[in-house]
């Protein structure tokens, strides 16, 4: 007797809906995507050929995942609120960065004029000297250690 393929498709279809249902459940919780589909016994690859092909499903992923999220935002408020520091810190710096950035945070990053390279100015004497160095040959500067190739390993001298 032959097997009715409507029949078998509308249970894997089920089936596929019920996993489905179970592994946004777990991305409310905050469980991880790999963990998630770990736990529904589906491949990863399942899962993304499931976001890919099915928009709705796609929505509610990233809806989960937003859930879960303001969850922990939800508990990082109340935590600020009941005095904890840290926590008030963290809220403060990211909504309200404009008046409450962590002045550590500095950059070391240095350039000339629009971002340019910097430009070196040698006074007389530093030019002279500088010329002198140059052509001195395989001369090198007292108290500047030989490279092997015998050079000073000093750019141009």
């Amino acid at each position: 007797m032959a097997r009715n393929p409507n029949k078998t498709r509308k249970k894997y279809h089920k089936s596929n809906e019920k996993k489905k249902g179970a592994y946004l459940e777990l991305l409310r919780q905050g469980v991880l995507r790999g963990a998630a589909a770990e736990a529904i016994k589906v491949d990863r690859t399942t899962i993304w050929r499931w976001i890919k092909e099915d928009p709705e499903f796609a929505a509610a992923v990233e809806a989960a995942e937003m859930s879960a999220i303001e969850a922990v935002e939800d508990a990082l408020y109340k935590a600020a609120l009941e005095g904890n520091v840290v926590a008030m810190q963290v809220i403060l710096y990211n909504r309200a960065p404009y008046r409450w950035a962590d002045k550590r945070r500095v950059s070391h990053e240095h350039s000339g004029p629009g971002g340019g390279p910097i430009e070196f100015k040698y006074s007389e004497a530093a030019q002279r000297l500088r010329h002198k160095l140059l052509n001195a040959g395989s001369e090198t500067p007292e108290g500047v250690p030989q490279t092997p190739t015998g050079g000073s390993g000093i750019d141009g001298l």
